[in-house]
């Protein structure tokens, strides 16, 4: 089966494009030919060709060529409403082939957005958030949540080793991974974590990724006397290192999570998760029994940190019932299972 992938990336590559990597990566080769066009470079299209996946930069206005010369059996656009991702549709229903559209995004484009959808032959939503936008396509809509793959998840750097980098010596560490835009919530994070700071708790921050908003939270840190408590460290290829050296992750989203990749991650890395109750952590955390939800509110989350930090046997439970929340609903092999199952079935209807 020919599968031609196409993704218009952020960079540094985010939550969507990860989730396409795993997706690539374990896919059964001697089933499934595929290759990813993109229609610039970019540093994600590094991170498939050193895991020997095709990759091609295809322009826009070369790409009904060559997905001609490709002649594929189906299209998978990982890319939101864009126009590649309309050209890509518009060009797989000229040369009839079955064409997949993968959502991961809860903003809505209108009328561009339904077009796209219209020539679409299934749409694939990673939650309800996502979901509540194409209620008008209830037959091409299918819901298939992002995954964690297990056997990529590797620390090559201990705990220890990153604490003595770092000067951290016993301090409880919460930590905040994501791409630095006002939406994500980095304000809130400050907020909370000087809150924790006031009640003399012992504890240090990480912050890490890359975006507009880095000189404005690093300012804001150091207007509030914050500095000696923070790490800002930026982009990391080992994020696992450091989510592992967290006791706590937060994912404190001011506006709908589309989904929340950074809580399944660490949820499988067994740590707590506090989360804003906006969008797609609803789905994924049951709140007090494997990670919590919380309101958008500095003083509310903080007293519920505190209250947790303090309660060791209730962070073990918490981290156990994490992880065997993400290994028996978000593990890669259920969502190659259900994808694999979409393929075949818009094949049969071409």
């Amino acid at each position: 089966m020919r599968i031609l992938f196409l993704d218009t990336p952020i960079e540094p590559p985010g939550g969507g494009q990860m989730s396409l990597f795993y997706l690539l990566k374990n896919l059964d080769k001697n089933k499934y030919d595929f290759s990813v066009f993109f229609p610039y470079y970019c540093s994600f299209i590094n991170i498939l060709k050193k895991e020997g996946i095709n990759v091609e930069i295809v322009p826009s206005q070369k790409l009904f060529f060559k997905i001609k010369d490709f002649k594929p059996d189906l299209i998978h656009s990982n890319s939101p409403t864009t126009r590649y991702s309309f050209y890509g549709a518009l060009f797989s229903k000229f040369l009839k082939i079955p064409f997949i559209w993968h959502n991961r995004v809860w903003e809505t484009a209108g009328w561009k957005e339904s077009l796209i959808a219209i020539l679409s032959s299934k749409i694939i939503v990673i939650s309800d958030c996502v979901g509540k936008k194409f209620e008008k396509f209830p037959d091409k809509t299918i819901k298939i949540y992002n995954a964690v793959d297990f056997e990529s998840i590797k620390i090559n750097k201990s705990k220890e080793e990153l604490k003595n980098e770092l000067g951290i010596k016993n301090e409880c560490i919460v930590g905040i991974f994501s791409r630095l835009v006002k939406w994500k919530g980095h304000n809130l994070f400050i907020d909370v974590a000087k809150k924790i700071i006031e009640n003399k708790i012992k504890s240090k921050f990480l912050i890490l990724g890359e975006g507009e908003e880095k000189k404005n939270i690093e300012n804001k840190i150091r207007e509030l006397g914050l500095s000696n408590y923070f790490f800002v460290l930026g982009h990391k290829e080992n994020v696992y290192d450091f989510i592992n050296l967290c006791d706590i992750v937060c994912s404190f989203s001011i506006e709908p999570e589309p989904f929340g990749r950074t809580v399944i991650e660490a949820m499988a890395l067994k740590k707590v998760v506090f989360s804003t109750n906006i969008g797609g952590p609803n789905e994924i955390i049951d709140d007090g029994i494997d990670g919590f939800l919380c309101e958008p509110n500095s003083d509310i989350i903080s007293k519920k940190i505190i209250e947790v930090l303090k309660n060791p046997q209730l962070m073990n439970k918490i981290e156990e019932n994490a992880y065997k929340k993400v290994f028996d609903n978000f593990n890669i092999k259920n969502q190659l299972e259900k994808i694999e199952t979409l393929y075949e079935e818009v094949i049969r209807k071409k």
